[in-house]
């Protein structure tokens, strides 16, 4: 079993990710169902690994809210420039869940 540890952070900052909408939040096996297929799509297609690579290794799981929807994904801390990833805007106070 995995432990996890909750980080807080002190100063704005961004996150980079990719990750899907999920539009029924209520749906919880549909919305593992999409959460995986995402990560094992951008695992395979070697998009996380370059989103790694640019950062300093460390993956997160997001949990965040676009244009009024519930959104998961998964990414690193920093902005970068990856075909198809979203950059985040999070602000001091905020806290990270992390393996």
């Amino acid at each position: 079993m995995t432990k996890y540890s909750i980080k807080t952070i002190t100063e704005n900052y961004k996150m980079t990710a990719f990750g899907v909408s999920l539009e029924d939040y209520n749906d919880w096996a549909g919305n593992a169902a999409k959460t995986a297929a995402k990560k094992a799509e951008i695992t395979e297609n070697g998009k996380l690994a370059e989103l790694l690579s640019k950062a300093d290794g460390q993956e997160y799981q997001i949990n965040y809210v676009i244009d009024h929807k519930a959104w998961r994904g998964f990414g690193v801390m920093g902005e970068f420039d990856v075909e198809g990833a979203v950059v985040l805007d999070f602000l001091a106070g905020d806290y990270l869940v992390v393996p």
